[in-house]
């Protein structure tokens, strides 16, 4: 049991039952806070249970996730942090899969409790009642080639909107051509997709469908030099990498949207097939994405200590296809995106990613991270992001563990907004530990909502070696606040 001191409202009583089986194990959590005084005198609670089990060969998994919050208001009276404070759904699912050689199989079922008052029925994430895939890849006898499908076959529900069924088939065919120096894999692949929909205006198709060929090649080369330094060898190499994608252009307004959003651009999206998430829209594309990344290694272990990367995209043509409300892009190329990390053999690593809007000679995102990790245990973090969008985001952040003496340590963070000149969170706190037990004792405060209301709190957990903890798990927390964490009890 774990007291929650809350002011007015009273005390707050926290529950943890953990087990393990022979073949997995799960965790049971409950909060209840009796008539809160602040809120009709109702009692407020919190419900959550994740359990996983493996099957001997660890082939198969089945996985439960289930949240349920006594009401909408909850989170923003007891989170722990902004984004806790901001949970706009809760989620229910439970899923099962089996991985075969050549094939995997999964099935789940999905449901999210609304926590946000603001949003409307027709806002809410679907519902998967059910949703089953099957996912098949087969070397094509003793040739380069070779060949799969993926399947899919989910039932989309919700109180409001278009709900019903979709079925996907993409079948492809890829022949790999690899050499130590070079390698060129051409692809292709054709989504077919049906809908078999439940209510349509009377003059709409409640069954439509499309059928979209896919081509991709992806080519790279590695060159690389050997020098020697200060006594070592060193491996630089240089790694260029092509990525062609076309895709032709095919209407899809009249296409329900039950799961499909844009990614967020990163390095890893110059070489996706579908700049869209989910099965409801096949992106048109003609265009040609170009990388060059070059490395660091020492020749003699292989580890890596720097790497950058650089590349962008051009397209050849304007990208029609497009959710709901958006517009087509007719830009000619993409933002130019670029990573660097480096690290030391004494504990000091760094990186950094910039994106580059060459269309409005712009930044769009940056970020700057060090970390300072002599030992296991000492650790210091400094980091710098930046994101363009219609509220700016601009913070630091500032976080560390530092043993003083063989048995103190001392820990804190703090992240601070640049653009609204505010703290948003504030930790600080020690830690001890002996051959038999361990203490923590942390304050921390917090920007709560995005109202500027800020809460406060103070963690006390107390370990017996082997047998166990007492108070709030602080330490859970520190490792979400503290990159590069490691308790020593």
């Amino acid at each position: 049991l774990t007291p929650r001191i809350l002011g007015e409202r009273g005390v707050m009583l926290g529950a943890e039952y953990r087990y393990l089986t022979r073949f997995g194990g799960g965790e049971v959590g409950l909060q209840v806070l009796p008539g809160d005084s602040e809120f009709d005198d109702e009692t407020r609670s919190l419900f959550t249970y994740r359990h996983l089990t493996l099957t001997d060969d660890t082939r198969g998994r089945v996985e439960v996730d289930y949240n349920d919050v006594s009401d909408p208001q909850y989170f923003e009276d007891f989170g722990r942090s902004l984004s806790t404070s901001s949970t706009r759904f809760l989620r229910q699912s439970a899923l099962a899969s089996y991985r075969g050689n050549w094939w995997t199989l999964y099935s789940r079922i999905e449901s999210y409790e609304d926590v946000d008052t603001t949003l409307s029925a027709n806002q809410l994430p679907y519902k998967r009642l059910p949703q089953l895939r099957l996912q098949v890849r087969r070397p094509l006898g003793s040739t380069r080639f070779d060949y799969g499908f993926s399947s899919d076959a989910t039932y989309f529900d919700r109180d409001e909107g278009i709900t019903g069924g979709r079925i996907d088939v993409r079948p492809f065919i890829r022949y790999n051509w690899r050499t130590a120096a070079a390698f060129v894999i051409p692809k292709l692949t054709v989504a077919h997709t049906r809908y078999l929909l439940d209510e349509t205006p009377a003059t709409a198709d409640d069954t439509p469908d499309r059928t979209i060929p896919t081509l991709s090649v992806d080519s790279g080369i590695f060159l690389d030099r050997d020098f020697d330094f200060r006594g070592s060898r060193y491996l630089q190499t240089l790694e260029p990498r092509a990525f062609y994608l076309l895709t032709p252009r095919s209407g899809q307004d009249d296409l329900p949207v039950f799961d499909s959003g844009l990614y967020d651009f990163t390095f890893q999206n110059l070489y996706r097939e579908n700049r869209f998430t989910g099965l409801d829209r096949v992106a048109d594309a003609n265009q040609l994405s170009l990388a060059l990344t070059s490395r660091l290694l020492e020749r003699e272990t292989g580890a890596e200590f720097f790497r950058a990367s650089f590349g962008q995209i051009y397209y050849f043509r304007d990208r029609n296809v497009a959710l709901p409300g958006d517009l087509p892009d007719t830009r000619d190329t993409s933002e130019f995106i670029a990573e660097v990390a480096a690290t030391t053999r004494f504990g000091l690593s760094a990186r950094t990613t910039l994106q580059w809007d060459p269309d409005d000679e712009q930044t769009e995102k940056a970020a700057i991270a060090l970390r300072y990790q002599p030992t296991e245990t000492a650790v210091i973090n400094a980091s710098y992001r930046f994101r363009r969008a219609i509220t700016d985001i601009e913070q630091t952040d500032v976080s560390w563990r530092w043993p003083v003496t063989d048995r103190w340590s001392v820990v804190g963070r703090w992240n601070y907004s640049l653009q609204n000149e505010r703290t948003l969170e504030a930790v600080g706190g020690i830690e001890y530990s002996s051959c038999c037990w361990g203490m923590r004792l942390v304050g921390r405060r917090f920007l709560r909502n995005t109202e500027g209301k800020f809460d406060a709190g103070v963690f006390l957990q107390l370990s017996l070696r082997g047998l166990g903890n007492l108070g709030q798990k602080a330490d859970t927390f520190l490792q979400r606040s503290i990159p590069g964490y490691v308790s020593d009890f």
